[in-house]
C-alpha cells in the first residue's frame, strides 16, 4: 500500500515556551535531534517518501534543516500557511496532491509505531479513516474514542474525573482516504477531532475505525510531557530510527 505523508508542523508551541521562542515546537530536540526529524525518518523507514510539512511559526528553521528532503532520503514539500487553518484545514489545502491514501501525523507527538501494520488494518477495515488509538496518561485533556466490537468509532468525548469511560484516546496519527477532503469546507479553520470526524459520525454510510496499539506515543505539548519523553528515550521505550 503506497502512502503519502503529512506531518502537521505549524503550531506555535505556547505551552513549551521559552523553548519555542526561537524554534517551532516540532523542532524541539529529543536525543540531540529535532522531534520532526524522528517523524521524517519513521515515514521513510516504512516507505513513505513523498511528504508534506505544513509550516507557520518560525518556518525558516524547518526549511533550513530539511530543505528538499534529499539528505533524509525523501521528497519534502512545504505548505506555507499565512494563518493557522487547523488540522483539517491544512489537509483541504492539499486536496490536489492527495491522490492516494495518506498518513497524517501530529508533529508534536513523539511516536514509534509500525505504519505497515497500521496501513494493513486500515485497508482491511475499508473505512474512510482510521485513527491510531492508545491508552493515554492524561485522559482529562484528551479526545477519548468510543468504539464498538468491530473497532468502529461511534463517538468522541471529553471526560472529567468521576466519569466512567474506556481509556482509549485519539493519538494524533491517522490514515485516510483522499475522499475525506470532500467533507472539509474550504477556506475555514477546521479540526479533525473537533469538527470533521464528529460530523462524519452523524451519518450512517461512512466508517471511521480505531487501531489500538501499545506502541509508543506521547503528546509532547507540555513541558512535563517533554521531560517524560526524554526519560522514556533514556529508558529505551522510545527508539530512534536511523
Amino acid at each position: 500500500m503506497v502512502l503519502k505523508g503529512l506531518i502537521l508542523s505549524a503550531g506555535e508551541g505556547t505551552r513549551l515556551r521559552p523553548m519555542t521562542n526561537d524554534v517551532p515546537k516540532v523542532m524541539v530536540e529529543i536525543g540531540g535531534r529535532p522531534l520532526l526529524e524522528w517523524h521524517v525518518r519513521l515515514f521513510r523507514h516504512y516507505g513513505i517518501s513523498d511528504i508534506t510539512l505544513n509550516i507557520f511559526h518560525k518556518k525558516e528553521v524547518i526549511k533550513d534543516h530539511f530543505k528538499d528532503g534529499s539528505a533524509f532520503g525523501v521528497k519534502i514539500h512545504y505548505l506555507e500557511e499565512e494563518t493557522l487553518s487547523g488540522t483539517a484545514g491544512a489537509v483541504k489545502k492539499l486536496e490536489s496532491w492527495l491522490d492516494t491514501a495518506f498518513v497524517v501525523q501530529y508533529g508534536d507527538v513523539a511516536a514509534n509505531y509500525d505504519i505497515g501494520k497500521f496501513a494493513d488494518f486500515h485497508k482491511n477495515c475499508g473505512g474512510i479513516a482510521t485513527l491510531f488509538v492508545y491508552k493515554t496518561c492524561h485522559p482529562y485533556d484528551s479526545d477519548i474514542t468510543v468504539m464498538n466490537d468491530d473497532s468502529r468509532i461511534i463517538d468522541f468525548k471529553r471526560v472529567k474525573e468521576g466519569d466512567a469511560f474506556v481509556n482509549l484516546a485519539n493519538s494524533g496519527a491517522y490514515i485516510m482516504e483522499p475522499e475525506i477532503c470532500s467533507y472539509i469546507e474550504p477556506a475555514r479553520t477546521l479540526d479533525f477531532g473537533r469538527d470533521i470526524f464528529p460530523n462524519i459520525l452523524k451519518g450512517e454510510k461512512l466508517r471511521i475505525h480505531g487501531y489500538y496499539s501499545e506502541e509508543y506515543t506521547m503528546d509532547m505539548g507540555t513541558y512535563d510531557r517533554y521531560v517524560q519523553v526524554k526519560k522514556d528515550l533514556d529508558a529505551g521505550k522510545f527508539v530512534f530510527i536511523e
